[in-house]
């Protein structure tokens, strides 16, 4: 069971901003979800095979990667124009915090 400082945690890391009137209501639902879902731990599943593949198919639906060479820039050619690069790469600004 979240206590209401591990629900704070949380939505820290998430980068989520709840209300702190509504935290306790918010406590409440998460832990009623997570019973919820803890139901599937109950469950005997020792003779139900396991699943690897969800659907019939066994290849890719996903036509395979081909490189075409009269649409396709050299590395070199794409780095041209770039205004950094770093060890072979594009070189961006920081988006993420941290």
């Amino acid at each position: 069971m979240m206590e209401k400082k591990d629900i704070e945690n949380l939505c820290y890391t998430a980068r989520l901003a709840i209300d702190e009137s509504d935290m306790d209501a918010f406590t409440k639902k998460f832990n009623d979800i997570i019973k919820m879902i803890s139901v599937v731990n109950e469950l005997d599943d020792k003779d139900i095979p396991k699943t690897y593949q969800v659907n019939e198919y066994k290849e890719s639906l996903l036509s395979k990667d081909e490189v075409d060479s009269e649409y396709s820039l050299s590395k070199e050619d794409a780095l041209k124009n770039a205004p950094e690069e770093k060890f072979g790469f594009f070189k961006l600004k920081r988006v993420v915090e941290g």
